[in-house]
This record gives structure tokens, C-alpha cells and sequence, in this order.
């Protein structure tokens, strides 16, 4: 082979090179299922999907009078069966990661909820003795974890086994008690060890003076029945905030205010209740921090979802970011629909709902499959 031969196969290599590249690209999957619901309903409220909880690869959807099971292959329409368990309406849905458990009503007129059942996609199981030995009347939030299972009154965490039934109760502390009043909001989130509570108190002066509701946010760690305060790790970040959990640790994204300054400060943090890290100066995107609350990514309907490997933050903006768990690489992008919620999935998947821009009637359903 003469040198000028050699020479044009290295050219016509070198022109391969880039198209190989950006053709062995994988590129993520977004998998439209929505022909896959078929809702009952017949008005607006009620076609959207207001429950979305996940144990996976498998996800519980619905709203208050429909409800479905959807894995990878196949989508199964529960509805009826809510009928022959008597469910006339549904208040939550949530999950231990195995089984979900379903908050209900026989009627939608009733005041407190008279219905509870524990599903593990297959079959249902009664478990609605457990009304009469929790305060669900205040109650605040509930989750699980393998088959323990935490309801969280304003007053009182009611732990609840599944295999031996037994109810214990953890109550909160003083300097816990003393900030819970009518306006309290209480959340759960699953860590290693243990849990991360927070709580939101309504602060009337800065309400009177900002003029839309503002609530101060405090931290608490719950670990070996025990409450530790953990709000100063968190940086005075108020209700302006959204978190998320990967069962090992939380991610949150949000706002403090500051009487000494016009514009709050953006601050991102992970923590797993023992240790807080800052890692805002790893976010690289740029905010307006002198938008509208309203107008300001992540905090108008926000969600932070864990995909089985990274994190995705979504809002009512139509705004969507996928953020490496590793490196804090964030990469944005505008989605053509809204999205409401999401459920994360065990394979760097997510199954997201909402409604598309041109029908607001129709449910949209969209599973996600991440290939970065």
C-alpha cells in the first residue's frame, strides 16, 4: 500500500469518527402510556392523577375514585376492585418500598377516614383496625420501610410492624410540641439509619411583610426513637423548598430569606440526618433569584425524584433538570407538556403524569428511561 492510500484511509477514518460518536450515543427513552388509563371521570379535577407512589419498577396511580397497577410490561386497572373493597374514596397512597398501604373511605361524605388496606399488587389485606389505635384525625404524613410502618400525628409518631402488629408510640419532644399549632405541616423522609422529620410553622409577621404565606422550616433526625434537632445545618431555608430521598439520603433545593437583604439566597443540600453537606457551589445553573416565587424554577409545584442512580427535578414550569449524583452535573431542558408528578424507578426510570399542552382533560402518562 503507497503512502497516498495510507493517507486517504486515515482521512476517511477520521470523518468516521465523529459519526460513530454521536450515532453509539444512547439517547434517553420517553415512553408515552397514557392510552394504557382509561378514566372514569368526567370533568377536569377529577381525569388527574393526584396519586403516584412507587416500589420501583412498580407504581400505584390513581386519583380519588380510580386507581391502577403499572409495571414495565403491563398496565392493570384496579377500579373495581376498589368497589368490591368498598373504597368510594381514595386520601393516600404511599409505600415501603414492597407493599403499599391505601388510606379510604366507604363514602365521600365521611369526615375521618374509615378505610385502610395493605396491597402488594396482587392482593388486598384489611387493616383497618389500625384507625382505632392511631390518631389519623391529625394525622400529618405516613410512610414505611420493609414492612415498619410510621403515621405521624401533630403530636405523636405511631410505629406500626406489619408481622408481629405490634403499635409503639414515639412522642415528641418539648422543643418540638412548642412549635405546632393550627398552621403545622408535617413531612417524613427516609434516610440510612434513621428518619429526617420537618416541619413547617406559619410566620405571620414575615406573611405581613413579604404578603404571601411564609412558614419557617425546621429539621428533626429520628434514630433509635429519638429525636435530635437538626435545623441549624440547614441554613434557615424556609417552606420555599423541595426535597427528595433515595432512602439513604435526602436532596433539597431551597430558598433563605434574610431581613437584611431584598433577595433570598439559593442553597442546595444533602444530608442523612448524621451530616449536612452544601453543595450549591456544584450546582452550576443560574437563577433568577429576583423572579416571582411563582416564576422561579423548582419552587413553583416541584419535585426531586431519585431515578435508581441520579436525581430528577421537576416543576409546573415545565422545566426538567437531570443532576448527577456523583459529580452535581446538572442539565436542564424544557419539557413540551406539564408535569405533576412522579414516582422514581429501580432502573434509572421514572414514570411521570400531568396533562399534555394542547388537552387538559385527558390524563398523560410518561415512563422515562435514563441511558446518561
Amino acid at each position: 500500500m503507497n503512502n497516498k492510500k495510507r493517507i486517504a484511509i486515515i482521512i476517511f477514518l477520521l470523518i468516521l469518527i465523529p459519526f460513530f460518536s454521536v450515532q453509539s450515543k444512547k439517547q434517553d427513552i420517553w415512553r408515552d402510556r397514557s392510552d394504557e388509563i382509561k378514566m372514569r371521570a368526567s370533568n377536569f379535577n377529577q381525569n388527574i392523577i393526584s396519586f403516584l407512589s412507587s416500589r420501583g419498577n412498580s407504581w400505584l396511580i390513581g386519583n380519588q375514585n380510580n386507581l391502577y397497577y403499572i409495571n414495565k410490561q403491563e398496565t392493570i386497572n384496579l377500579t373495581d376492585e376498589l368497589k368490591n373493597n368498598k373504597l368510594q374514596n381514595i386520601r393516600k397512597i404511599t409505600t415501603d418500598g414492597e407493599t403499599w398501604l391505601i388510606l379510604g373511605d366507604t363514602s365521600i361524605w365521611n369526615k375521618s377516614p374509615d378505610l385502610l388496606y395493605r396491597f402488594n399488587g396482587v392482593q388486598w389485606y384489611d387493616v383497618s383496625f389500625l384507625l382505632k389505635e392511631i390518631d389519623f384525625d391529625s394525622l400529618q404524613d405516613f410512610k414505611g420501610t420493609r414492612g415498619t410502618w410510621y403515621f405521624i400525628s401533630k403530636n405523636t409518631v405511631f410505629v406500626w410492624n406489619e408481622t408481629s402488629h405490634d403499635i409503639q408510640k414515639i412522642n415528641f419532644p418539648d422543643y418540638i410540641k412548642k412549635h405546632i399549632n393550627y398552621s403545622t405541616r408535617i413531612k417524613f423522609y427516609k434516610v440510612n439509619k434513621g428518619w429526617i422529620l420537618t416541619l413547617e410553622k406559619k410566620n405571620e409577621l414575615n406573611t405581613l411583610i413579604r404578603q404571601h404565606d411564609c412558614y419557617d422550616k425546621y429539621f428533626y433526625y429520628l434514630y433509635n426513637e429519638k429525636f435530635i434537632d437538626i435545623t441549624k445545618d440547614f441554613y434557615n431555608i424556609d417552606n420555599n423548598s423541595i426535597i427528595g430521598t433515595n432512602g439513604q439520603e435526602i436532596l433539597i433545593f431551597g430558598l433563605a430569606f434574610s431581613s437584611s437583604k431584598e433577595y433570598p439566597k439559593f442553597y442546595a443540600l444533602v444530608s442523612n440526618g448524621e451530616q449536612t453537606k452544601n453543595i450549591t457551589k456544584k450546582i452550576k445553573y443560574k437563577f433568577n433569584l429576583k423572579a416571582p416565587l411563582t416564576q422561579m424554577p423548582f419552587f413553583n409545584q416541584g419535585k426531586i425524584i431519585w431515578t435508581g442512580s441520579d436525581w430528577v427535578i421537576l416543576d409546573g414550569m415545565k422545566n426538567f433538570f437531570w443532576l448527577n449524583s456523583k459529580t452535581w452535573q446538572i442539565k436542564f431542558k424544557k419539557t413540551r407538556d406539564t408535569f405533576l408528578n412522579a414516582g422514581y424507578g429501580g432502573l434509572n426510570s421514572i414514570l411521570l403524569s400531568g396533562f399534555r399542552s394542547n388537552d387538559f382533560i385527558k390524563p398523560l402518562l410518561v415512563e422515562v428511561d435514563f441511558n446518561d
